[in-house]
């Protein structure tokens, strides 16, 4: 489905990754672990391209290039460690992808939204209240919940359980980890994931390594 072929990133004097090979199944699961500053952040970003780097880069054993990108990333779901801080209310965080053109020939989901909420322990009320006044736990839930509303084939996750409390950390995972057409790449020091992922790869110093 995905494959990154002898991917290098550089930065100055400073090599970031190097060699990488990597082929994505649909389906898989994967949790990428390893010390910090050893690239795991880096390998996401060159799978959404969103870092410059030399090698091959192919989805659906076509090579991802400028004509084809704005397609490629329609098939990716990428939550960062980033949140942005939107100026609006939390129902309006989850209706603001549907104003996307890639995203207007969807209604917004409103059932499913309930029971996302729901399922991620959050009550109705939490819908009027402002997203820059949430907690850095309840940003990242959220970010899950609109993963899940928007659909796409394929989740990037980089750290989404980070700020998460141990309760609500499996409940994310689990829901994340449970649906079988879903392709999920998910870097976390987090150690909960071994359990729900079929694979795992380990990071160092820019080198990839299935465990």
């Amino acid at each position: 489905m995905l494959q990154l072929r002898d991917i290098h990133v550089q930065h100055g004097d400073n090599r970031i990754l190097s060699g990488i090979d990597l082929c994505v199944t649909k389906g898989d699961k994967i949790w990428v672990h390893g010390p910090s500053g050893s690239g795991k952040t880096t390998l996401l970003k060159v799978m959404f391209c969103a870092e410059y780097f030399q090698g091959r880069l192919l989805y659906q054993s076509r090579p991802v290039t400028p004509l084809e990108l704005a397609h490629y990333r329609s098939q990716l779901g990428f939550v960062s460690q980033r949140i942005p801080d939107f100026d609006l209310t939390v129902g309006e965080v989850l209706r603001y992808p549907f104003h996307f053109r890639v995203n207007r020939h969807r209604p917004f989901p409103q059932s499913q939204a309930m029971e996302l909420l729901a399922q991620l322990r959050f009550k109705p009320e939490i819908l009027d209240r402002r997203f820059p006044g949430l907690s850095g736990g309840e940003k990242q839930r959220l970010m899950v919940l609109l993963l899940l509303l928007v659909n796409r084939p394929v989740f990037l996750l980089d750290e989404v359980t980070a700020a998460l409390d141990p309760e609500n950390i499996e409940t994310v995972v689990r829901l994340l980890t449970s649906l079988p057409e879903k392709t999920v790449v998910s870097v976390s020091h987090n150690t909960d994931w071994q359990a729900y992922c079929t694979r795992s790869l380990l990071m160092q110093s820019g080198r990839l390594r299935e465990k």
